[in-house]
């Protein structure tokens, strides 16, 4: 096999790691904004439903109470739970998210109106609360029902979110869009990432233990490809397919970057991996970029798929990387469009005949003594839609 891909890439990637890391982390506060900004907005309506618009109070107290609520879902689906997830069943989690977002919208319903009343009436919060109107409104007024208003929407809005995230990121809003519903064309750069010695590995771990490894796998190069604004399709048994729009700024620079972390981050894991699995997977990568037909097929069950020979390309390059001993293969197409300061990393190794193809194409591999290096800081993206 090649010589391993160095990871030690000097101050300037250590810098674009680090704008990496913070860039992804801003990703997450966007969408902890979006929820927040939506709790906000659906607060408003329910004053409308109830009370119309005789007074400006219930407006401020549903703004309020969406306002905060929002961000205490937000902390909680985005930060708080996300250790979890990944051990926790989906049922298990829909069960432990209402408990907990039944307990935080009930006590932000409840301080919200309780400050908003003491406000109103001029008393201190122990005054309130012990005033028979106050108990009135727990009792007999809308407190129960502001708390199913907002815990219905909150569910919707998580429901909607476990959904995309099982469909896979935007597959739910094309689905639901038509986007792809008829197929179309479009200029895409793939990544295929296949674990290597498969075949062995299970055959060692024992089938249960080969699946939480792969398992396992799956999840930790996960970040580092949403990071470089890659969008994760298909597991394919152990092999991962990802692709970027070719539009998208740097496209395939984000994809060789997303390559070079995943290495990263296995390099990092390789102590907990040793420990639970007595070994350290190790992948090979074939990236290429061209046009797709791309479109939803299957009644039963509806998938969004690309087909082409982009695809089938980049399939027979991860396949070449096996024959040829190489743990990272790239076409010309993409090696044209690589960044100057990156194609220097790379050597022709010559022009090949793919299983299947009728003519050759050049192919590229890394230097043997090639150790990449970030001539510059490539801007993340957020994750966005397939």
């Amino acid at each position: 096999m090649e010589p391993a891909l160095s990871i030690s890439l000097g101050p300037m990637a250590t810098k674009n790691h680090r704008h990496l890391s913070t860039a992804f982390a801003s990703a997450k506060w966007q969408q902890a904004v979006w929820i927040t900004a939506s709790g906000s907005t659906l607060g408003l309506f329910y004053p409308m439903i109830g009370d119309g618009f005789a007074s400006a109070v219930p407006f401020i107290n549903g703004f309020i109470i969406g306002f905060t609520g929002g961000i205490a879902v937000s902390l909680i689906e985005l930060f708080l739970l996300q250790s979890v997830r990944k051990r926790t069943s989906f049922l298990a989690l829909v069960l432990i998210k209402s408990l907990l977002y039944t307990s935080v919208i009930t006590l932000d319903v409840f301080a919200v109106i309780l400050i908003s009343r003491s406000i109103q009436w001029d008393y201190t919060l122990a005054e309130t609360m012990t005033s028979e109107a106050f108990r009135h409104f727990l009792m007999e007024e809308d407190f129960i029902l502001i708390v199913l208003y907002s815990l219905s929407l909150v569910s919707i809005i998580i429901f909607v979110r476990e959904i995309n995230r099982k469909l896979g990121q935007g597959v739910l809003l094309n689905f639901v869009s038509g986007r792809y519903f008829r197929p179309r064309t479009e200029n895409r750069v793939f990544m295929f990432l296949d674990l290597n010695n498969s075949v062995g590995r299970a055959e060692t771990l024992g089938d249960m233990a080969y699946h939480n490894l792969l398992n396992d796998f799956f999840h930790d190069v996960t970040d580092p490809i949403m990071m470089a604004g890659g969008k994760i399709h298909h597991y394919v048994g152990d092999e991962v397919v990802v692709s970027w729009k070719m539009k998208e700024r740097m496209a395939t620079d984000r994809c060789l970057l997303a390559y070079m972390h995943c290495r990263s981050k296995l390099a990092t894991l390789g102590d907990k991996y040793q420990a639970m699995y007595g070994m350290t997977p190790d992948f090979k990568g074939a990236l290429h970029c061209g046009p797709v037909v791309c479109g939803e097929v299957g009644e039963v069950k509806s998938e969004i798929v690309f087909h082409g020979d982009t695809i089938n390309t980049t399939a027979r390059l991860e396949r070449l990387c096996a024959d040829l001993d190489r743990d990272l293969l790239i076409s010309e197409a993409f090696y044209e469009r690589l960044s100057p300061s990156w194609r220097s990393h790379f050597k022709i190794r010559e022009e090949l005949r793919l299983r299947g193809k009728n003519r050759t194409m050049p192919v590229y591999e890394l230097a043997n003594d090639s150790e990449m290096q970030l001539p510059f800081v490539v801007t993340p993206v957020g994750v966005g839609s397939v």
